[in-house]
C-alpha cells in the first residue's frame, strides 16, 4: 500500500489502494496567546471544504473541540448504490509540557488532532485513505509516518482502526516523554529538602519573606500542572478504553462477519489495547508525582510553621520577662506617686535625711506587688491545684449490675 502526500487532502474514488498523509496548521488558538498565522479557524470556508470532504463532525474544527482535554468520535457512511464503505473517525490528545529555559520551569500544553477518512471499494475490495493531523502534530511528522510505514497493511485494508492504534504507538511514547520531564523538578524539591528551613531562617533574617512565598508557590505551581497531566493522562485513558470496548462490541459480535477468526482485527484490538495499559501506568505514574509534591508541599509547610512557632516561644519567654519586671515595679511606682516626697528630705545643710515613716512606704510598696503576683497567677494556681487533685484522687469504680434479661446497667460504688 502506498502513502502519498499532497498538499491538500483528498480522496479518489477507492480504486488505489493507497494511504494520504497530510499535515495542517493548529485548528485554532487560545485567545490569550498572540495571533498566529495560518490558523484554520481564521478560513472558514477552508474549515467547511475539509468537514465536508472529510465527513468530519461539524464541532471537530471549532474551538469548543481543540479546548477540550480529549475525544474520539467515529461516523460510518455506506453507499450501496456505489458499493463503496466510508468511515470516519476524528479524534484529539492533550499533553502538559515541562521544560526548563534560563534556569526556570516552563509549562505548556501540546495539541495533538487528527482525522482519518477510510474508503473501500466492496466490488474490488481495494482500500483508500485520507490521514490528517492538525496541531503540533506537525513536530511528530517523522515519528508518524515511520508508525503508518511500519504498521502491516494488510491491517490497514481490513479496518480504519488501525490507523488509530498506529497513531497511538506515537502518542502515548510523547505522553511517556512528556511525563518524565516532571521527573527533575520534582525531585530537585525532594533534595533541597534538608536546606529548605535554612533557607527560610536566612530569608527571615534578612527581612525578605516574599522569597518564602516565592518559594511555595513554585511548588503549587508545579503541583498545579500535575494535576493538569493526570487529567490529559486520565482523558486520553478513558478515551482508548471506550473505544477498545465499542470495537469488541462491533467487530466481535456474533455474526458480524468478522468475528475471532479475523487475525487482523485482533492485532488491531491487542494495539490499541497495549496503550490503553500503557496510558494506564502512565496515568500511576502521574499521580505519584501529584502525592509527591503534595508531600513536600505538606512538609515544608510543617517545617515553617515549627520554625515559626520556636521564634514565637522565645518572643513569649522575653514578654513574661519584661511583663514580671513591670509588674514588679509597677506597684512602687503607684506608691511613689501616691506619697510623694514625702519619706526623704533635704535639711538646711543640703543633707538628705529619711523619715522615720519610711516603713509605711516598704509596706505599701512590697504589699502592693505581692497582691499582683497573688492576682496574676491565682487562675495558674487553681489550674495546676485542680490537675494534681485529680491525679491524687482516684476515679469512681463502675460495678455492673446484672439483670436476669441479659442486659445490666452501671451502678456507681460508693
Amino acid at each position: 500500500m502506498n502513502m502519498t502526500r499532497p498538499g491538500l487532502p483528498a480522496l479518489d474514488e477507492p480504486r488505489v489502494q493507497r494511504i494520504s498523509l497530510n499535515f495542517l496548521p493548529h485548528i485554532s488558538r487560545d485567545p490569550k496567546d498572540e495571533p498566529k498565522s495560518g490558523v484554520l479557524r481564521d478560513k472558514i470556508e477552508l474549515c467547511d471544504q475539509l468537514t465536508a470532504s472529510l465527513h468530519l463532525p461539524p464541532f471537530f474544527l471549532q474551538h469548543k473541540a481543540w479546548d477540550s482535554n480529549g475525544f474520539l468520535i467515529s461516523r460510518h457512511l455506506t453507499h450501496p448504490h456505489k458499493g463503496h464503505e466510508f468511515q470516519s473517525y476524528a479524534g484529539r490528545f492533550l499533553i502538559k509540557v515541562v521544560k526548563q529555559a534560563n534556569n526556570k520551569w516552563t509549562y505548556s500544553w501540546q495539541f495533538l488532532s487528527f482525522s482519518i477518512l477510510w474508503a473501500k471499494n466492496h466490488e474490488d475490495n481495494k482500500v483508500s485513505c485520507v490521514v490528517v493531523c492538525y496541531d503540533d502534530c506537525g513536530q511528530l511528522e517523522t515519528k508518524i509516518s515511520d508508525a503508518l510505514r511500519k504498521y502491516s497493511p494488510a491491517d490497514i485494508k481490513d479496518s480504519p482502526l488501525a490507523i488509530y492504534d498506529a497513531f497511538l504507538q506515537v502518542v502515548i511514547w510523547e505522553y511517556d516523554s512528556a511525563l518524565w520531564g516532571f521527573r527533575e523538578p520534582v525531585r530537585n524539591i525532594e533534595k533541597a529538602r534538608e536546606g529548605f528551613i535554612e533557607d527560610v531562617i536566612k530569608i527571615e533574617m534578612k527581612g525578605e519573606s516574599e522569597k518564602i512565598t516565592k518559594k511555595y508557590t513554585n511548588m503549587h505551581e508545579l503541583s498545579r500542572h500535575s494535576i493538569h497531566m493526570s487529567e490529559t493522562l486520565q482523558a486520553a485513558s478513558k478515551t482508548v478504553e471506550e473505544t477498545l470496548r465499542d470495537i469488541e462490541t462491533r467487530l466481535l459480535s456474533p455474526g458480524s462477519g468478522l468475528g475471532l477468526a479475523t487475525t487482523n482485527t485482533r492485532n488491531i484490538i491487542a494495539g490499541i489495547r497495549f496503550s490503553n495499559v500503557f496510558l494506564n501506568n502512565l496515568k500511576l505514574r502521574s499521580d505519584a508525582f501529584v502525592a509527591r509534591l503534595e508531600n513536600e508541599i505538606q512538609m515544608a509547610y510543617n517545617m515553617v510553621s515549627v520554625y515559626q512557632l520556636k521564634e514565637s516561644n522565645e518572643s513569649t519567654g522575653l514578654t513574661k520577662f519584661v511583663t514580671h519586671l513591670t509588674l514588679f515595679f509597677l506597684p512602687f511606682t503607684f506608691v511613689a506617686g501616691f506619697w510623694g516626697m514625702n519619706f526623704t528630705q533635704l535639711d538646711n545643710d543640703r543633707k538628705m535625711y529619711v523619715s522615720t515613716d519610711i516603713w509605711m512606704f516598704v509596706v505599701t510598696g512590697f504589699g502592693s506587688t505581692l497582691a499582683a503576683f497573688i492576682v496574676l497567677y491565682w487562675k495558674q494556681i487553681s489550674a495546676k491545684t485542680r490537675t494534681l487533685y485529680n491525679k491524687i484522687t482516684p476515679a469512681p469504680v463502675r460495678r455492673p449490675t446484672f439483670r436476669l434479661n441479659n442486659q445490666f446497667t452501671w451502678k456507681q460504688a460508693v
